[in-house]
């Protein structure tokens, strides 16, 4: 077996019985994207415990459910760890960097909105790396499921551990208390998951944070979440010419024409045209984006009728009008 089919294999006993627990516990479901910053709302569930068993005891732990406010650097990565991610106000320590062999859990009960249907994670992951078998080893885990506990699709589990030349992390060691330590960390990275699937459904979002097996090494998380329209925006529009952007922070971007930037610029060419971008997340799954373009009027019409906000320029059909401050319905030639 290679050691990505080791995982995932391990992956799956281990939560065998950790499924079977979420299933006794009936947070309420939000009925929409949740605040994910809120850690004592009704829709989310606090646990602690031991590496054998995350999922021990139901509530609230300060020390191992933690809100940052403010922005700092993790000191066990050589303080180059912001706390908070840049564009954020706040994020989420879970786990912390005492021994024992602690775990922690934080699980979000929401139902899919149809108009904010793509998950977007950010997290940053700080390990030590005793250099134990993968089984034993200190790790993070993110898990999208249903209701019910089952993952809603292949790409929806992140699983990593501590260890050496892992693709994205860094390396930093210190002494402390006469003890060498030897850290493995992840700065900012994003995940992305389609749940446009199951729109309408209960779905969790777990993060779930161990130490080491054997009791002597941390590990421990931060990350921030959202929920944003799983569809590709309008940048710039400017005659014949106009651009789509896919979503800030992702390592990579495939759109159908070959770009590979985040914005794509296009030159109209009359007619209709469905254009789609793959995403690929920090963890080499993707995703994939989509915007329809048609005509907005037909040439022969020389009435043309839409909507200016207030406080707002326009630039389409040839017109290009300064931010319009009145209120009402207005002829421009």
């Amino acid at each position: 077996m290679k050691k990505h089919e080791i995982r995932k294999t391990l992956l799956g006993i281990l939560f065998v019985t950790i499924g079977g627990v979420l299933s006794l516990v009936h947070a309420v479901p939000f009925n929409g994207c949740p605040d994910f910053m809120d850690i004592t709302a009704s829709y989310v569930e606090c646990y602690s415990g031991m590496t054998d068993h995350p999922f021990d005891s139901l509530g609230l732990s300060p020390n191992r459910h933690h809100l940052n406010e403010e922005q700092g650097y993790d000191p066990r990565t050589g303080d180059k760890l912001k706390l908070i991610p840049d564009g954020e106000e706040k994020s989420i320590r879970l786990g912390n960097n005492q021994i024992g062999g602690e775990s922690e859990a934080i699980v979000y009960h929401y139902i899919v909105d149809p108009d904010n249907s793509l998950l977007c994670v950010n997290f940053a992951v700080v390990m030590e790396d005793p250099g134990h078998e993968f089984a034993f080893q200190p790790r993070f885990v993110i898990r999208v499921t249903d209701k019910n506990g089952k993952l809603v699709n292949d790409c929806s589990v992140y699983d990593v551990t501590a260890a050496a030349g892992l693709e994205g992390f860094q390396d930093f060691s210190y002494s402390e208390g006469g003890e060498y330590h030897v850290v493995r960390w992840r700065d900012w990275s994003k995940i992305g998951l389609d749940l446009t699937p199951f729109i309408g459904q209960e779905v969790q979002v777990q993060f779930i944070t161990y130490d080491c097996f054997l009791f002597g090494h941390y590990g421990y998380a931060y990350f921030t979440a959202s929920c944003a329209p799983n569809k590709l925006s309008l940048d710039v529009c400017e005659g014949a010419s106009y651009s789509l952007a896919a979503p800030e922070g992702f390592p990579s971007y495939r759109w159908d024409n070959g770009d590979t930037s985040r914005i794509s610029t296009r030159t109209y060419q009359g007619g209709e045209a469905n254009i789609f971008c793959e995403i690929t997340s920090a963890t080499g799954c993707q995703f994939i984006q989509s915007a329809y373009v048609s005509d907005a009027y037909s040439p022969e019409e020389t009435d043309i009728l839409d909507t200016i906000c207030q406080g707002e320029s326009y630039h389409r059909h040839n017109f290009n009008l300064p931010p319009q401050m009145s209120v009402g319905t207005f002829g421009f030639n």
